[in-house]
């Protein structure tokens, strides 16, 4: 069985760092938040995270099965470029067309 779509998810409120991960097929992206914990985001804090660079973002292929067996494997320069600019792009697509409680439009 393979996973086909795209997710991801991003950790505010992380015990140790906030991240953004993004899984694409068997490619799973993690990117660092340089924030400070961020127990919600309301109106006093969207800026912050509008404005957080992602940075440290690393990639490994790992294919999920039923078996949960994995095969980690690094990627090419190439394909840390293109899912690098993918994680991005979508990273800023949620953040800033997401709902913001308690902020007017």
């Amino acid at each position: 069985m393979r996973i086909l779509a795209l997710l991801i998810w991003i950790y505010y409120n992380a015990l140790n760092q906030q991240q953004v991960t993004m899984r694409d097929g068997d490619w799973k992206v993690l990117a660092k938040l340089p924030l400070s914990r961020i127990k919600s985001v309301d109106q006093h804090n969207p800026h912050k995270i509008k404005d957080a660079p992602l940075t440290d973002i690393r990639s490994l292929r790992s294919p999920v099965t039923l078996k949960r067996k994995r095969n980690s494997l690094p990627p090419t320069p190439q394909k840390l470029a293109e899912l690098t600019k993918k994680l991005t792009k979508h990273f800023e697509e949620l953040v800033h067309n997401s709902h913001v409680w308690g902020q007017s439009k």
